[in-house]
């Protein structure tokens, strides 16, 4: 866990982009559900978005029902380029 923490001080470290800067984009934020589905829109480039979901679901059968938690599903993306991102995500336990 501690490696994801790096790893997203590094991102912002490098990044130089104030938030300043990210509030007067002309793009809109554009969040996805980690490790769900993927957005077709890339994040600017030297910009920085964090996302972080929890997941419920449950399976009814006739004989138990099965809950199934996941936290933390996290997500980092960091646009490198015009069309190019790179990114980072984790499911939790």
């Amino acid at each position: 866990m501690f490696f994801h923490f790096v790893i997203i001080a590094f991102f912002m470290a490098i990044s130089g982009v104030s938030a300043s800067e990210l509030a007067s984009a002309s793009e809109v934020l554009v969040a996805d559900r980690p490790t769900d589905s993927a957005s077709p829109i890339v994040v600017p480039k030297r910009a920085l978005q964090f996302e972080a979901g929890y997941k419920y679901s449950r399976l009814d059968s006739d004989s138990a029902n099965n809950d199934l938690h996941v936290l933390p599903e996290l997500l980092l993306r960091y646009g490198l380029a015009e069309h190019y991102e790179f990114r980072l995500f984790a499911s939790g336990w």
